[in-house]
């Protein structure tokens, strides 16, 4: 009896250690819904890329957005390609606005061995009006990523880089 109300105890304590940590941890995969507002958000950020929607897109568009909705889930890609380098980014929004997920990619063309692990650490999106009950056209948006980017390089074995971007993309739909 005296050894199982300590292992008790600590049971307990341990378990809510663990929750309260969990509870203060911000998984990468939250993040929340997307606000409908005629206004803009307003964070300062490393780059603010402007996004036209289209309905084709060429190999080499500078600044394009493909917006549609399947099965109740909206799809939003962003993409900006010069021929030197670029960026892809891809939202996936729940009928609730819910924000499903998001992957951010970028490249170069710089072939020097190195590989980028990125994670969207924060976002916040807002669109002008609801797509799922008014339709894509006249869809206005904007968005702020806070992007982590670790750049390691095997071959040369050089120290892994960490860097932090943060990105305010607008979406424009006719």
């Amino acid at each position: 009896m005296k050894t199982t109300i300590p292992l008790l105890f600590l049971s307990l304590l341990s378990l809510l250690l663990f929750e309260c940590h969990s509870n203060t941890v911000k998984k990468a995969d939250d993040y929340g819904k997307v606000m409908i507002s005629p206004k803009d958000l307003n964070h300062y950020a490393n780059e603010t890329i402007k996004f036209t929607c289209k309905n084709s897109i060429e190999d080499f568009d500078l600044r394009y957005s493909k917006i549609e909705i399947k099965n109740d889930t909206l799809q939003i890609f962003n993409s900006y390609n010069d021929g030197y380098e670029g960026a892809k980014i891809t939202f996936h929004i729940l009928k609730d606005l819910t924000i499903k997920e998001i992957a951010y990619e970028d490249w170069d063309d710089v072939e020097d061995g190195t590989t980028d692990t990125i994670e969207v650490m924060e976002a916040q999106f807002n669109m002008n009006s609801n797509p799922f009950t008014k339709g894509l056209n006249g869809l206005k948006g904007n968005y702020y990523l806070k992007i982590k980017k670790v750049n390691s390089n095997l071959e040369r074995s050089i120290e892994e880089r960490t860097t932090f971007l943060t990105l305010n993309g607008v979406i424009s739909c006719s």
